[in-house]
């Protein structure tokens, strides 16, 4: 949604100044939940395309030329979003991937696992984890897909 306003902007079909529509008339609109809506209202935002004013509207603005800077750590973190915090994770998530893709057989992965995580997995971590003064058991530790699922390992344990 926030390309397909950029390039509406871009094209000319909107200008700046120009109003965009209330977020509950625009997720009518296009069948979206009023949620997604104000979430893509605030990416728009932060890239720097719209302003938004409480009992007034959100604006498309002219960009500037230079993109904005990440917020500095000291900020607070905005958790309007459900986006990581800018930092190295391109990089390692880089380095990571090209790692999978070498292994040969990438089907295991791609199964379901283990209710607590593939035990490999679990042995790594634990190792990782472990120092001098902490031995984490890897019996102990979860991997979990998300809060959910958390919380269903930790109710039967």
């Amino acid at each position: 949604m926030v390309n397909a306003l950029e390039q509406d902007i871009a094209d000319g079909r909107l200008s700046d100044g120009d109003r965009l529509p209330p977020h509950r008339d625009l997720a009518r609109e296009l069948s979206l939940s009023v949620g997604t809506v104000s979430k893509a209202y605030q990416e728009a935002e932060q890239r720097g395309i719209v302003s938004g004013h409480v009992g007034q509207g959100t604006f498309v603005r002219r960009r500037s030329a230079a993109r904005a800077e990440p917020p500095p750590r000291d900020e607070p973190i905005n958790l309007a979003l459900n986006v990581p915090v800018e930092g190295g994770e391109t990089q390692i998530l880089s380095q990571t991937f090209s790692e999978v893709v070498r292994e040969a057989d990438l089907a295991p992965l791609l199964r379901y696992h283990p209710h607590g995580g593939i035990w490999q997995h679990r042995e790594i971590i634990a190792a990782s984890m472990s120092d001098s003064k902490l031995t984490v058991n890897p019996t102990q530790l979860f991997l979990c897909n998300g809060a959910q699922h958390a919380i269903d390992i930790a109710l039967r344990w």
